[in-house]
């Protein structure tokens, strides 16, 4: 007969993904941050009005805030374009 683990540790390991969801939303705190547990995936989407076109997801919390910062690069490149046109 197999043991299963401790309810301790599964619930850690359940509870990892939204822990990490977490961490990245605390480092980016423009975006509202989750783990689609359904889809096995993190999510992220832009809390400005202005700009909440920007809906990402990746399957590591790595790989979500790389796009996070790709995209926060973009808007700043753009606001420095305009800027420049406006002048």
């Amino acid at each position: 007969m197999t043991q299963s683990p401790p309810l301790g540790t599964a619930l850690a390991g359940a509870l990892a993904p939204w822990r990490e969801a977490w961490r990245v939303r605390r480092a980016h705190p423009r975006w509202a941050v989750l783990w689609a547990a359904q889809a096995s995936q993190y999510q992220a989407f832009r809390l400005s009005r202005r700009h909440r076109d920007a809906v990402l997801a990746a399957a590591t919390p790595e790989e979500l805030t790389a796009q996070i910062e790709d995209a926060e690069r973009a808007e700043q490149a753009r606001q420095a374009a305009r800027k420049i046109v406006w002048r």
